[in-house]
């Protein structure tokens, strides 16, 4: 091996450490360097230098920047695989949010544990107001409206593959806001996500509990925060590479 493990990885330090992947010893350590194969062509590395504006730091520094890359291209591969408009003029505030018919069907979709669509809005912001999520509604019309979507924190969250689930309850009548133009709700807007219900087998009546997922794939944690997704230690209890 070109180091043992305490001697420190001056090879990062080095313009060119990946190169170090070819020796013998670390190919039989972390596998071919093909499995480090980093885009389409060399071109990538504009993209890369975007996020990485210094190469002398720690490895937490570097290990943060690999998921903001991760990230910045995923969610750029699906802006190009998923856009429905062509070569149209898009709007200012492209929807990425479902608009379901009615309240009823909302409501109907949130008790028996269906896949929910929705978004956050700035004005979140408010304390009284934290833990909303928002699902819109209304018929095809000039206006639509919105109900909340809000965290029960007094229930003690579920775990499954990694996701925290968390109960909820739907607003209701009172604390729809209505009347609101596309353009005008996407002005409110601070991002979207996916309300993914957990649904136990055993379970005669769906409890309302959801997994939240964002459109830059953050989720709500365990505490009840937008932050990064954990790795499931269930699901990655075992070493793949050991396997034969």
């Amino acid at each position: 091996m070109y180091y043992d493990g305490n001697d420190e990885p001056f090879w990062s330090l080095k313009s060119n450490f990946v190169s170090l992947l070819n020796l013998a010893s670390q190919i039989a350590e972390y596998g071919p360097i093909r499995w480090y194969w980093e885009g389409t062509c060399e071109i990538y590395i504009q993209t890369v230098k975007k996020v990485l504006v210094s190469m002398r730091q720690t490895t937490s520094y570097f290990m943060r920047k690999m998921e903001v890359m991760q990230k910045v291209t995923t969610i750029s591969w699906l802006k190009d695989k998923l856009r429905k408009n062509g070569g149209r003029e898009r709007s200012q505030y492209p929807r990425m949010y479902h608009r379901y018919e009615s309240l009823d069907e909302v409501k109907e979709s949130f008790e028996s544990g269906d896949l929910l669509s929705g978004l956050t809005t700035k004005i979140d912001e408010d304390e009284t107001l934290e833990g909303h999520f928002w699902i819109v509604f209304g018929t095809k019309g000039r206006t639509i409206s919105i109900v909340p979507v809000i965290i029960d924190k007094s229930q003690q969250s579920k775990l499954l593959c990694g996701l925290s689930y968390h109960g909820y309850r739907l607003g209701e009548d009172d604390d729809c806001i209505s009347d609101l133009t596309r353009d005008e709700l996407g002005e409110l807007v601070s991002d979207y996500c996916l309300l993914l219900p957990y649904r136990d087998d055993s379970e005669t009546v769906f409890e309302k509990f959801y997994g939240i997922v964002f459109s830059d794939w953050d989720v709500i944690d365990v505490n009840g925060q937008k932050n990064l997704p954990e790795l499931c230690p269930q699901e990655f209890a075992l070493d793949a590479m050991t396997l034969t």
